[in-house]
C-alpha cells in the first residue's frame, strides 16, 4: 500500500498537480476581504462557481505565508494514480 509523503517543494507540488490535470486556485469567501480565499487544487471534476484559478506564483506565495505543507500520495490502493492530497500546517499545529 502506498504511503503518503509530505513536501514543501514547489516543483514537486506543481508536477504532481499538473500530472493529474489540476491547477492552483482559491475557494472564495462569501464576504470579500483583503486576503480572500482558501487555497485549493482545482481538478476538472471539481471546478465550480466558488473556485477561482490563480497563478502558481500567487498560490505558492499564499502557501508559504500560511506555513503549509503538502501531503500527497502517488498511487491509490489499486495501483492507479491517486488524487489524494491535503494541506497541513508545517509547524505541526
Amino acid at each position: 500500500m502506498e504511503t503518503t509523503r509530505i513536501t514543501v517543494d514547489h516543483e514537486i507540488i506543481r508536477r504532481w498537480v499538473e500530472k493529474r490535470g489540476g491547477k492552483p486556485g482559491l475557494v472564495l469567501n462569501q464576504v470579500p476581504s483583503e486576503n480572500e480565499g482558501v487555497l485549493r487544487i482545482l481538478f476538472p471534476e471539481t471546478e465550480g462557481d466558488a473556485f477561482v484559478a490563480v497563478s502558481w506564483n500567487e498560490f505558492f506565495t499564499r502557501f508559504d505565508q500560511s506555513h503549509l505543507g503538502f501531503e500527497y500520495e502517488e498511487e491509490n490502493e489499486d495501483g492507479g494514480q491517486s488524487h489524494f492530497f491535503k494541506f497541513i500546517n508545517r509547524n505541526g499545529e
